[in-house]
């Protein structure tokens, strides 16, 4: 487990290091209740969060379930969602 020392109040973390010989990776999860609307505080937490590992260098990888319709290309959330992972050079796959 990595202390990110960020409590988010509008999701749940999990951020752990995985080694295997000369590969090494953070594995950012994330769980953000679909039953609650998308706030500025998700992505103020989200942000605080991202903040903490800008100066890794590894790999490093965000998962889980955001509950963001990423399909909905006119959705304002999704193209904030997009933004501030592009600001952070991270890739959707």
């Amino acid at each position: 487990m990595i202390n990110v020392g960020v409590d988010p109040s509008s999701f749940e973390l999990l951020c752990a290091r995985f080694t295997a010989r000369l590969f090494s990776c953070v594995i950012i999860t994330i769980y953000r209740p679909g039953s609650e609307t998308v706030s500025p505080t998700f992505f103020d937490d989200l942000s605080e969060t991202l903040d903490h590992f800008a100066s890794y260098n590894e790999q490093i990888y965000v998962v889980g379930d955001l509950n963001v319709r990423l399909d909905r290309k006119d959705d304002v959330n999704s193209r904030r969602l997009m933004e501030l992972f592009d600001a952070y050079g991270y890739m959707r796959r």
